[in-house]
């Protein structure tokens, strides 16, 4: 299932679009061979393929994708007991239903996940899915970048949350840096160190 013209109609072949290492985890193998085509097609790696959410688990520890593609209904362990876990170790989740009722888009949003697309779908939606739970993941990791760095400066030098928050923007204006920047150099730097 070729799809010309998608990446490019996506915005996928720019130079701010990462290609991710996603996971796929889908009970349905026909689902689950659709899903991978569509996100290669799109050019992301697929790193593995779980059918039950218990390996999911497992191969999200191993693997360390950037996404994992979720199906909520799965055998073993459901898609959302198994997100919770998963997201609390690194990998942003996209989940995946055939329900969109109320109660369950809630329950995703509590288990952590970043995104939420109700199939049928057509590969430019799951396409278009995966780049804004990219780009939300993106935006979580710069948020916890900057609140940890933000407490490093509180820990190293006795600072009130106010007064290292602070001392982050005062150094990002001085360098005309991204304050998200300034974290991450903060984070680099080797604690006690100057």
């Amino acid at each position: 299932m070729s799809l010309p013209g998608l990446p490019c109609l996506l915005g996928m072949n720019s130079e701010r679009s990462k290609m991710a290492r996603v996971l796929v985890a889908e009970d349905e193998v026909l689902i689950r061979v659709d899903i991978v085509e569509t996100l290669e097609d799109g050019g992301h790696s697929v790193v593995g393929e779980a059918s039950d959410g218990e390996q999911a688990i497992r191969l999200a520890r191993e693997l360390t994708p950037d996404l994992v593609v979720m199906d909520v209904k799965m055998p073993k362990l459901d898609g959302l007991t198994a997100a919770r876990q998963i997201t609390a170790a690194g990998p942003a989740v996209l989940v995946l239903t055939a329900f969109s009722d109320k109660e369950l888009v809630e329950e995703a949003a509590e288990a952590g996940t970043i995104g939420y697309l109700v199939k049928p779908f057509q590969p430019a939606q799951l396409l278009a899915g995966v780049n804004v739970a990219l780009a939300r993941a993106a935006d979580r990791r710069k948020l916890q970048d900057t609140v940890e760095a933000k407490g490093r400066l509180m820990e190293q030098f006795g600072l009130t949350e106010d007064q290292a928050y602070t001392r982050m923007r005062r150094a990002a204006m001085d360098r005309q840096l991204p304050l998200v920047e300034v974290a991450r150099r903060i984070l680099d730097a080797q604690p006690g160190g100057s």
